[in-house]
């Protein structure tokens, strides 16, 4: 409001002046009620209107009379109006001389308010050393650009000094305020620094606010904390925050999960550092729960990413990462004897992995010579792992992160791990030519070296290797349990997937488990896959039994399957609080619910190219064939599941007797979907995408969605993903466009059959319906004109057709925005003149009813607009 340069109506206020043309208490007090007005009135018009009253206080020619006025006011409202006038006279208007005197221009004011006894409000002390952060940083800079000239700055007066260079900036606060607002002021122009820096291109200009300003403040900060050590803390942690990026050296090829703090001038950092480093670990390890804790904690977990392309760094980096290490390693056994403590654990995790992460021999040293510190972190992630708190996910990515640093720095690399091989396979690699005793079970080299099937080449010794070895495993194993036991209670998500990005927001649990298995030196995939049989055969299990239930069969193995797949829950507690049907439908949804699970995780390691062997997904594919059958009625059987938020048992029994895709009283289990959406898609962009299997399923999930569910958004947004996908990359898309079962999605659409694409009964379209309808439209052009350039026969029938529907009598009368909308859709999809042209014949053979529709609603004129822009 104040920044805004209109015409300065400072007419109603020339005649309040004093005769000594000084400020009357009539201008001041109607000065007062306009700033109360501007910050207090819900009226919008009232507001504006008062805001332009004060406008002139922002102007340069008021300048001195704005200075007047500013001691003399007694309303905290006035007060906070007049600072920010004078934040932008000071910051545009102003030249060094009249900014260094307005630094003690704030200063005095705030030392005269003390002395009188006020207590400023913090939000008017804020404004206030705003202005004097602004006021330095404009000198400031001047000197930092000026100083890369021949002359090295020689030019700028001495008495600048005071002005911009950091330590005398501190001498001149500390000379007129106490140290806690000295702590606040510095906060504010770090702050105000820190935001202007990021918009400037000079390398300079930063460099010298990273090497001379911050640890200079820094310094000052570290010898408040005893006095004031909740502020001086906070400021600590804004500092390290607030350190430019850019300075990490040319080339860094390190995998960190966070950003660097990288800092620069090493030497100038080093002794305020670990002075504040040793005070923030003795108060975060003698009181955990402690008011500072928490924010003692963040600043540790900061010193943990500080980095330094600097030799005097590189010397001391080995004395700093122990530091951090034996921090990490205190709290931890802090809270081993406190599992409540699950804060302070992420704590001590977090510092170890960025410490893994920038001092990787350090780490790795550290657990060589302390192995007893692998079995306790094993313990203390099965802990954690196994009894899943909705507040523990960082908790939980940290840990498995951990592991994945501690298996692909300690384990023996692939090559080297045969002898693992045979502990866990029976049998080495055939890469090597080892040998094995068959009385001795021991492996024989060709250099005539023998070894216990559990030795490895690596850093740790035989012993603590095996049971690193099988802590990941473990580890591994835990989480994943603990996912597949919860699955089927988690809600099905309704999120729509992005064309960017793959994962929804419920699949990030999956995410450290993928991480794990990026890691080389261990094996995990054969978990999922031996998981993935298993509870493939427990859901024909279910099918089998349910189809017994339906024709009036026998049902006898009914307890051992429920105990099988229900961990925790036999099949007499089951059987008591359901009936059979509804037991075995129960089951069926947990398998389903578990397999989803799985098959996402595949896919997660898929496109990161972790999987090397394809068995794996050929068994999806496989699954994905049988589940969704051409036969539809009994594809539709299969995937109506139970919702288990309903007790209702008129639903149950209607659902366990298998009622239609969109009948009453049934749910879809969108899970199972959605995971081989996801799967085809990983599939897709990755070196198996030529499976046979591969394509049959995705042909099948595409038809069924589209022809049975495409009014369910979520669905059918993954369905055109998946399309879009396949037309675009190009890869194998012959085959797939030469498809019957394409041919069948075309003449759904052709004949309007695709329950998604009308308009819905007694209710508008909500948001997702309507970006899943659109990206459809733009998609099916894509097809429609790809397989019509490609020779097939009456290949633009379904769009000369779709052009006509949405262009029809009934389409414009009923939701003329969303049929141009539609309409609109489908000329992104467009690349061709042929079918353009057949659009323009349809806008033109409508024009009379368009042209009414462009005069009556703003919203089809506005759509029209960007339709006739397309089409020009």
């Amino acid at each position: 409001m104040l920044g805004t340069r209109r015409e300065i109506p400072f007419s109603s206020f020339a005649n309040e002046l004093g005769s000594d043309g000084h400020p009357s208490k009539e201008m001041l007090d109607a000065l007062t009620r306009a700033a109360t007005t501007a910050l207090t009135s819900q009226d919008a018009t009232a507001r504006r209107e008062a805001s332009d009253q004060l406008l002139f206080l922002s102007a340069f020619e008021y300048w001195e009379l704005t200075k007047q006025i500013f001691p003399l006011c007694q309303d905290n409202y006035l007060r906070f109006m007049v600072c920010k006038a004078m934040n932008f006279v000071v910051r545009n208007e102003l030249g060094p001389d009249d900014r260094r005197s307005m630094q003690f221009y704030i200063l005095n004011y705030i030392q005269d308010r003390r002395k009188a006894g006020e207590v400023l409000p913090s939000f008017l002390r804020n404004s206030l050393f705003s202005v004097f952060a602004s006021a330095m940083f404009g000198s400031w800079r001047m000197m930092a650009v000026t100083s890369e000239y021949p002359d090295g700055g020689a030019h700028v007066g001495e008495d600048d000094d005071c002005v911009y260079q950091p330590h005398k900036v501190v001498e001149m606060l500390s000379s007129f305020l106490v140290p806690s607002e000295v702590v606040e002021c510095l906060l504010e122009i770090i702050s105000y620094f820190g935001k202007q820096l990021q918009t400037t291109l000079l390398d300079n200009v930063k460099k010298r606010y990273g090497s001379s300003v911050l640890p200079c403040f820094f310094r000052t900060l570290v010898q408040l904390l005893p006095e004031l050590p909740a502020a001086a803390v906070e400021v600590c942690c804004a500092t390290l925050e607030s350190v430019p990026d850019g300075f990490a050296g040319l080339i860094d090829l390190r995998r960190t999960t966070e950003k660097s703090v990288n800092l620069i001038a090493w030497e100038r950092w080093r002794e305020p550092l670990e002075g504040a480093m040793d005070f923030c670990a003795n108060v975060v390890l003698q009181q955990p729960r402690g008011a500072l804790s928490d924010a003692c904690g963040r600043f540790m977990r900061l010193c943990s990413l500080v980095s330094c392309p600097e030799e005097s760094f590189l010397t001391s980096r080995d004395s700093f990462s122990i530091t951090l290490i034996n921090f990490s390693e205190r709290l931890f056994l802090l809270c081993a004897q406190d599992s409540s403590l699950s804060e302070m654990l992420e704590l001590a995790c977090v510092i170890l992995v960025n410490v893994f992460e920038r001092a990787r021999d350090i780490t790795v040293q550290y657990f060589c010579e302390k192995p007893d510190a692998l079995p306790a972190w094993i313990d203390a992630a099965t802990f954690f792992l196994c009894r899943y708190n909705d507040d523990e996910e960082e908790l939980r990515r940290l840990l498995m992160s951990l592991f994945y640093y501690l298996a692909e720095n300690l384990l023996p690399k692939r090559r080297d791990a045969d002898l693992l091989n045979v502990a866990l396979r029976g049998r080495p690699s055939a890469s090597l030519n080892y040998a094995v005793d068959d009385e001795s079970g021991f492996l024989v080299d060709p250099f005539g070296r023998s070894r216990t099937p559990y030795s490895a080449v690596g850093p740790l010794d035989d012993h603590y290797t095996q049971v690193l070895h099988d802590g990941v495993l473990r580890v591994f194993q835990t989480y994943f349990n603990t996912i597949m036991a919860n699955s089927h209670l988690r809600k099905d998500s309704q999120e729509l997937r992005s064309t960017t990005a793959l994962k929804m927001n419920n699949e990030k649990m999956l995410f450290p488990l993928a991480e794990l298995l990026f890691c080389e030196r261990i094996d995990l995939l054969r978990v999922l896959t031996d998981r993935l049989r298993e509870t493939k055969e427990q859901y024909a299990a279910c099918v089998q039994l349910r189809q017994r239930l339906l024709t009036g069969g026998e049902c006898g193995e009914l307890e051992a399957l429920a105990r099988s797949v229900a961990e925790g829950l036999s099949g007499d507690e089951l059987s008591q609080s359901q009936s059979r049907e509804n037991t075995v439908f129960i089951l069926t949804h947990m398998c389903l619910s578990r397999l989803s699970v799985i098959i996402s995780i595949v896919a997660i390691a898929l496109i990161n190219a972790e999987v090397k062997d394809p068995d794996v997904l050929t068994t999806i594919a496989e699954f994905g064939e049988q589940l969704l059958t051409a036969d539809d009625s009994v594809t539709i059987d299969l995937l109506q599941c139970l919702s288990l938020l309903d007790d209702d048992d008129t639903i149950a029994n209607s659902a366990a007797r298998g009622g239609g895709g969109g009948g009453e009283g049934t749910r879809l289990h969108l899970g199972i979907l959605r995971a081989f959406f996801f799967f085809c898609s990983c599939t897709y962009e990755s070196e198996f995408s030529r499976l046979p299997a591969f394509y049959e399923v995705t042909l099948n999930l595409l038809r069924f969605i589209y022809l049975h569910h495409s009014d369910v958004p979520c669905l059918m947004m993954d369905a055109n993903i998946l399309l879009h996908r396949m037309i675009t990359k190009g890869i194998s898309a012959s085959n797939f466009l030469s498809s019957p079962k394409l041919s069948d999605i075309m003449e759904a659409v052709r004949d309007n059959r695709l329950v998604g694409l009308r308009p819905p009964l007694g209710r508008a379209l909500t948001d997702e319906e309507k970006r899943a309808r659109r990206f459809f439209y733009t998609t099916f052009t894509e097809v429609a004109e790809t397989r019509y350039y490609l020779g097939y026969d009456n290949g633009n029938v379904p769009l000369v057709t779709l052009v006509h529907r949405l262009l029809s009598d009934e389409e414009l009368n009923y939701e003329p925005n969303i049929a141009l909308q539609d309409l609109a859709a489908v000329t992104n999809g467009c690349h061709q003149v042929d079918f353009f042209l057949t659009i323009v014949d349809g806008v033109l053979g409508k024009k009379d009813m368009l042209s009414a529709l462009l005069r009556q609603s703003a919203d089809c004129a506005h759509t029209l607009v960007y339709l006739f822009a397309k089409l020009s």
